[in-house]
């Protein structure tokens, strides 16, 4: 699913990172490679505590390529929860979550499902505190 989201010049979703945790170092930097690599831009919307525990520790050749096409904002948790992962691309809503030992996602392909979905992003990227 993270490879099939370099279709898309642009992403945006929610997120709870980690996805280091399951896909491993050497495939996160090089799906992070390939981003900037394509100039694919990425707006992601996730809760202060997650940039905290993700964004702040996170190994620093990957931090700095992030930093070149990642743009962050923040919600508190209370006005909305995230887990897992969701991307937004091109017609796809991508689906993801992978805790507590459970692996799962889904892409679902629909122009009409991807506007719906966009237009509540861009809603809560205007509240969202940068």
């Amino acid at each position: 699913m993270m490879w099939n989201s370099l279709r898309g010049k642009e992403h945006i979703g929610y997120s709870q990172f980690g996805r280091v945790e399951v896909v491993g170092k050497n495939f996160t930097k090089k799906h992070v490679e390939e981003i900037v690599k394509r100039g694919i831009e990425d707006r992601v919307i996730t809760n202060p505590e997650i940039v905290t525990k993700y964004l702040k520790t996170e190994d620093g050749d990957i931090h700095e390529l992030r930093k070149k096409y990642q743009h962050t904002r923040v919600i508190s948790k209370d006005k909305l929860y995230i887990s897992g992962d969701i991307t937004i691309y091109n017609n796809v809503f991508a689906v993801a979550y992978w805790k507590h030992g459970e692996v799962v996602g889904v892409e679902i392909e629909n122009a009409e499902l991807v506007k719906t979905q966009r237009s509540i992003f861009e809603l809560l990227w205007e509240i969202a505190n940068r």
